[in-house]
């Protein structure tokens, strides 16, 4: 029979590894444990819930070990000090406490604060070392010491009261009473305490209202204009010219636009500095020898937005023919109420009711804001007046819009009764096209969108991807194809373009801009755009197939509720959505929103400068 001895001698070595191949799984387990509590507790902050949870939760550990790891702290704490007092096994049963960068009630003496971090992060203490260990008192000294602190009790401060409060309770319980928390508060900067957490005291009532307040924002901003960027105020062809004047309901606000006899457009607020008549309610004038020594058409488009190559040259026969006739002429628009007359800058050019000798302001009284035309749109900029037009954002144009010799476009515009980013985002929505359009070109048979590409720059987001739709009729059947390329893109501020090619080389484009009335309400004004049958005959067949499709969009956009969503789930279909939400959330971030109120109680004029 061996020795003693000398069985230690041959198993001291698979001894040692053994122990620490233990050691370091217990560890682990305790590392995983601590971790589980940790996740528990940022996401319920409430005691008794957490409590609950961390209780009901089965790990590793506490299947590979039933015991609780307080006790075993206890009991390692009780070997290596040698003694088991309440305190110290108080300090060994407190693994955890909440830190923060707020000021608060003092931790625990028998803890502190290890490592950095956010606000409310909850992360392991250890006991704090003393720099004098406690001396050892008689048991009649030990008697009176109790005694004292029973009668000391009553005037502890609330550090103290909560370190008293670690001996029981809840895990929970306990680590909230430690960073001096009531029930129903939230350490301040925790990322469910809200914005109005700002100390010690600061209580959000549960995390649904951290929700809530986020997705109102979120809404919000998504109500929000885009200013300093171009809206298509109206389709060209509505404006004649020397004819009457539009009314346009626009951003909250009303102006008027009206085409002079030489071609340019002019935009001026809807309101008469007089009496506040609507000037849209008047008529067109040439006037000749302008009071102010110059033709409106000179104002670039009413406030320096600059004209087209063909309103220039409008402007430049009209004042050669004016100038034959020894004299400027000047586009004015007439007020019906007493007949003043303004012109594109907004400045009075004519008061009936008074002698001309009589003197009357010369500065613009009226808005005035500039205007381009392009591709059949009048544009209207909505933005700060100081900015200089070669740092305005460019027009969400389309080369196809001015390729008249390739592509044959038809126009038109249609009103919804639900806010302006609903009515843009379905545009960007590819899933919706074989459910709601299925009776016209979706294909519910086969609704995968395949190989969806996102990309972005500064001012749009663009989308590739194929889809399989079905044609329309018969007649379309030379044209189908396995599967349809299409090229989507979002335009700032809310201009869509998408682009589908079929068999044959045909190809057509939906071009939309979602333009805002108010704030509950917006309008389309869109083309479509096609690159066969470039006779005008087929245009009116064209338009209604645009019709239809929008009337199919707006009889569901309008009974959307996203304001009852406390948040949106979004898939791989939405990657256009959510891209453009992006990039639009950026310009609001930089201040580039404005809430539909903030114009709507604007005085004076559409434009709230930056």
């Amino acid at each position: 029979m061996p020795t003693g001895a000398q069985i230690y001698e041959q198993l001291a070595p698979l001894f040692v590894w053994d122990h620490a191949v233990a050691i370091s799984f217990w560890m682990v387990f305790y590392i995983i444990e601590a971790a589980a509590i940790l996740a528990i507790l940022r996401e319920y902050p409430d005691d008794k819930q957490a409590s609950k949870v961390i209780r009901s939760t089965v790990t590793l550990p506490k299947r590979l070990m039933p015991l609780k790891l307080s006790a075993v702290k206890r009991a390692l704490h009780g070997l290596i000090s040698g003694r088991s007092s309440p305190q110290a096994a108080a300090q060994g049963a407190t693994p955890m406490a909440f830190r923060d960068g707020g000021s608060r009630a003092p931790a625990p003496a028998g803890l502190y604060r290890s490592g950095s971090g956010g606000a409310g992060t909850a992360v392991l203490e250890r006991p704090r070392p003393t720099a004098e260990p406690e001396p050892e008192l008689s048991e009649p000294e030990q008697q009176q010491q109790e005694v004292k602190q029973k009668a000391d009790a009553p005037e502890k401060p609330a550090a103290a009261a909560a370190a008293s409060r670690l001996r029981g309770g809840s895990l929970s319980a306990q680590l909230r009473a430690a960073a001096g928390l009531r029930p129903g508060q939230m350490a301040p900067g925790s990322p469910l305490a809200g914005p109005g957490a700002a100390g010690p005291g600061a209580v959000t009532a549960n995390p649904r209202d951290a929700l809530a307040a986020k997705r109102e924002k979120e809404l919000s901003d998504r109500r929000a204009y885009l200013q300093n960027f171009w809206y298509a105020a109206a389709l060209s062809e509505r404006l004649k010219a020397g004819g009457k004047p539009i009314k346009v309901d626009i951003l909250s606000r009303t102006v008027t636009l009206w085409r002079g006899e030489d071609g340019q457009v002019h935009c001026l607020d809807n309101v008469c500095p007089h009496r506040g008549a609507p000037l849209s309610g008047g008529w067109t004038k040439t006037k000749k020898d302008s009071v102010h020594g110059h033709s409106c058409s000179s104002s670039g488009g009413g406030g320096g937005g600059g004209g087209t190559k063909k309103a220039a040259a409008g402007k430049k026969a009209a004042g050669a023919k004016g100038g034959a006739k020894g004299g400027e002429v000047t586009s004015c628009i007439v007020c019906p109420y007493h007949g003043w007359a303004f012109n594109g800058e907004g400045q009075l050019e004519e008061v009936p009711s008074q002698a001309p000798e009589v003197a009357f302001p010369r500065r613009p009284l009226v808005a005035s804001y500039p205007v381009e035309e392009r591709g059949g749109f009048v544009w209207l900029f909505f933005g700060a007046a100081g900015l200089p037009a070669d740092e305005r954002p460019p027009i969400p144009m389309v080369p196809e819009l001015e390729d008249t010799s390739t592509w044959r476009a038809v126009y038109g515009e249609m009103e919804f009764d639900c806010p302006h980013w609903s009515v843009f985002e379905n545009a960007l929505d590819m899933a919706h096209i074989h459910y709601l359009h299925d009776g016209s070109f979706g294909n519910q048979d086969k609704p995968i969108i395949n190989d969806m590409t996102v990309t972005r720059d500064t001012w749009s987001v663009a989308a590739n991807f194929s889809i399989h739709n079905k044609p329309v009729n018969p007649l379309w059947n030379f044209a189908s194809v396995p599967a349809v390329p299409v090229e989507a893109r979002a335009l700032l501020p809310s201009t869509s373009y998408v682009k589908i090619t079929l068999g044959a080389g045909i190809q057509m484009i939906t071009y939309v801009n979602t333009v805002p009335i108010d704030e509950r309400r917006s309008i389309n004004r869109f083309c479509l755009i096609r690159n066969f049958a470039l006779s005008p005959l087929f245009d009116d067949y064209t338009r209604k197939s645009m019709f239809k499709i929008l009337g199919e969009d707006k009889a569901m956009i309008e009974l959307l509720k996203p304001e009852q969503l406390l948040s949106e789930v979004s898939l791989e279909a939405d990657k256009p959505q959510i891209a453009f939400r992006k990039l639009r959330q950026e310009w609001i971030d930089m201040g580039y929103g404005v809430q539909p109120d903030a114009t709507a109680s604007h005085k004076g004029s559409l434009r709230v400068d930056m």
